[in-house]
Order: C-alpha cells, then sequence, then structure tokens
C-alpha cells in the first residue's frame, strides 16, 4: 500500500506534493524514507523543495540527513539567510538540522553562521563558540 501512495505523490503537482510529503512522513516507516526524500529532491521549485526536505527531516534516519541537507543546499541557504528575518523557531529547526550532520560537516557550516549568532546572541555569543569549539578541539586532539 505505502510504495503505491508514494507513487500517488510522485504524480501529483510540486505545491500539493510538499503536503502530501509532510503529512505522510510521521506515518512512513523507515524503508520508506528513502522514497520519500527522492520524491521530495524531484521537487522543481526551489522553495516548495526546501519546505518538503525540511518537512521529512525530522523523520529520516541519520543516514539520510547529509543527502537532505544537500539538497536543500544548505550552503547556499545560510549564505543568503538575512539573519534579521529569522525567527527563533526557524533557528531551532536550523539548529536541529545541523546538530545531526557529522562533527567535521558542522564545523564546515560553523562560519556562515556567524552572523545568525550575532543576530540572536550578541558578538558574545559568537565569542562563547568559539571558545567552545577550540574547547572540543582540545579534548579530540
Amino acid at each position: 500500500m505505502l510504495p503505491e501512495v508514494l507513487e500517488c505523490v510522485r504524480a501529483e503537482n510540486d505545491y500539493e506534493r510538499v503536503d502530501l510529503l509532510t503529512d505522510l512522513a510521521p506515518h512512513l516507516p523507515p524503508v520508506f524514507l528513502g522514497q520519500a526524500l527522492d520524491c521530495a529532491k524531484a521537487i522543481q521549485h526551489p522553495s516548495w523543495r526546501a519546505n518538503a526536505l525540511w518537512g521529512l527531516e525530522p523523520y529520516l534516519p541519520e543516514v539520510l540527513l547529509p543527502e537532505a541537507l544537500n539538497a536543500v543546499g544548505l550552503d547556499n541557504l545560510l549564505k543568503k539567510l538575512n539573519p534579521s528575518l529569522l525567527d527563533f523557531s526557524d533557528w531551532q529547526q536550523l539548529l536541529n538540522c545541523l546538530a545531526r550532520l557529522t562533527r567535521p560537516q558542522f564545523l564546515n557550516h560553523l562560519p556562515q553562521l556567524a552572523p545568525l549568532i550575532i543576530e540572536l546572541g550578541g558578538v558574545e555569543a559568537l565569542r562563547e563558540t568559539v571558545v567552545a569549539v577550540e574547547d572540543v578541539r582540545r579534548w579530540w586532539k
């Protein structure tokens, strides 16, 4: 039954596909989440594709998260984010996604987060972030 549902999701237009994927995601067995991710990546409209991928993100196994973040174009997204327009819940969602990355993947994206860190916590928050990263580096040296 579920493969048929996902096939139906593929047949819908992009706008409806986003709603269907995000509604189905919490109910999909893990074996079908890769297929759902493929459906989301096939959405042509960039912001609708990003919405579908963010909707799937909480349910994806860790092995699929980097693929989802790459599909969203995390690097491009971070470069284009306007910190003053990002609300706290968006920031939490972004952090949740970033927290699931491996340490090297996360550290690679951290410099792009500096404007957001400053916007939400000031320069002192950025300083504390740098100190925390340096502490972790020393621990794992």
